[in-house]
């Protein structure tokens, strides 16, 4: 899906300092994005989860040094940018519901925000986006079953627009509707960084997967009514839950740190009641993670406890239950073991939700997926199928296995189990 532009390398001298940002050296990769972008002044910049995109915007917005406005998809990941703008030095702007600050050459804003401050008005929003040179967008699969791509278009005349994603599009295999229309607005895919080049230079953690066969309770299958097989083919699947539950207490008595994944708060709730451990923290929220629950208590992390959600995850060992809210803008460190309960077969979903345990890790630089093959219902089977073509992709090429018997040949400390799950 990379977009090749008749522009010649050779005609044009741009050469972006590798120190560009005080403090760190920015990799080859990064670079050759950023040049890229400087080249066709235009495009979307696919980085995999965990390559640093940000590094990237923040180092063409201080290059060009001109007017710049970047749209984030919520709140807390639009502080987490203006925070690594600071820590470069650079002071920016933030728009949102709780916070009307332009700044002087920088603006982050929230899209929903900033869509209501034009419409509202706001004569000096306008203004400042009407002079704006560089548009940047962040995370853009966000606008894509949205309108906003259309007030975006409309409203920022830039001469330079990027956009920056680890799943840019809505597939792998073509192009939608949706997808057409934020090439329109930004241009094709002019950088690709994918996965496996960032775990063969050990900069992301080696996943194995293992694809777990869950061949009961069998569903009706002349209903392909989501709200009959969902709910009896995953939320309450005695057999996926007893293994999920069953395979993280064995993993975190041997030191892991284990993630499980769901969807619907319901089924976390049931998880809890499996565990019947007062020390397992279910994280839930809105937008962002905002409560936890443990000890039969639902603790609200802003006003009922000292503890930070930052403190919270970079516990070394333990074992979380995380809903939707952990997808992204949220760092995990430490995740050795990540179990997905959750049925998707959106590729941009699956790639997000297994992005949370590729941070990279000390030692053998490598971490457990548990997914499930669900043949209770040709719904959940497809489903599933779908994921293993994902994992096995050109831009993934992640190691799938069926057992945790086979995931121990591939790897380097194999996990010897205590009892049978």
């Amino acid at each position: 899906m990379e977009v090749e532009y008749k522009v010649s390398y050779e005609d044009i001298s741009i050469h972006i300092p590798e120190d560009i940002l005080p403090g760190i050296t920015l990799r080859d990769y990064q670079l050759s994005a950023a040049t890229k972008c400087l080249h066709y002044k235009r495009g979307v910049v696919d980085i995999c989860t965990g390559g640093g995109k940000t590094e990237v915007e923040i180092a063409l917005a201080k290059y060009l040094n001109k007017r710049t406005v970047i749209f984030s998809s919520g709140v807390k990941p639009m502080k987490q940018i203006a925070k690594r703008f600071e820590k470069y030095g650079i002071n920016v702007g933030c728009y949102w519901s709780g916070e009307h600050n332009l700044g002087n050459n920088i603006l982050i804003g929230v899209t929903n925000s900033l869509r209501r401050g034009i419409q509202q008005g706001d004569t000096e929003l306008v203004e400042y986006l009407r002079d704006c040179e560089v548009l940047i967008i962040d995370e853009t699969h966000h606008l894509l079953h949205s309108k906003e791509w259309q007030f975006i278009t409309e409203s920022i005349p830039a001469k330079y627009r990027f956009g920056f994603s680890a799943t840019p599009f809505d597939n792998l295999k073509e192009f939608t509707f949706a997808d057409h229309n934020l090439i329109g607005m930004l241009g094709g895919v002019i950088c690709h960084i994918p996965a496996w080049v960032l775990i063969e230079r050990g900069l992301l953690a080696r996943p194995i997967i293992v694809m777990k066969p869950i061949n009961f309770p069998l569903l009706n299958p002349r209903t392909s009514d989501w709200h009959y097989v969902y709910p009896n083919g995953i939320v309450n699947n005695v057999s996926r839950n007893n293994y999920a539950v069953c395979m993280a207490k064995q993993l975190e008595s041997i030191g892991h740190k284990v993630l499980i994944l769901v969807t619907r708060h319901a089924h976390g709730h049931i998880l809890l009641h499996k565990f019947a451990d007062p020390n397992i923290k279910f994280l839930s929220g809105g937008e962002t993670v905002t409560k936890y629950e443990s000890k039969g208590k639902l603790v609200d992390i802003n006003e009922d406890t000292d503890i930070s959600l930052s403190d919270l995850l970079e516990m070394k060992s333990g074992i979380f239950i995380g809903t939707v809210v952990l997808d992204e803008a949220v760092d995990i460190p430490d995740i050795s073991c990540l179990i997905v309960l959750s049925a998707q077969r959106n590729y941009r979903k699956v790639m997000q939700r297994i992005g949370r345990s590729l941070r990279p890790k000390p030692g053998s630089n490598e971490t457990l997926i548990i997914d499930f093959f669900d043949k209770t219902h040709y719904t959940l089977t497809n489903q599933s199928r779908a994921r293993i073509e994902v994992y096995e992709h050109d831009s993934c090429r992640y190691r799938v296995v069926n057992s945790i018997e086979e995931a121990n040949i591939f790897l380097t400390n194999p996990i010897n189990l205590t009892e049978e799950c």
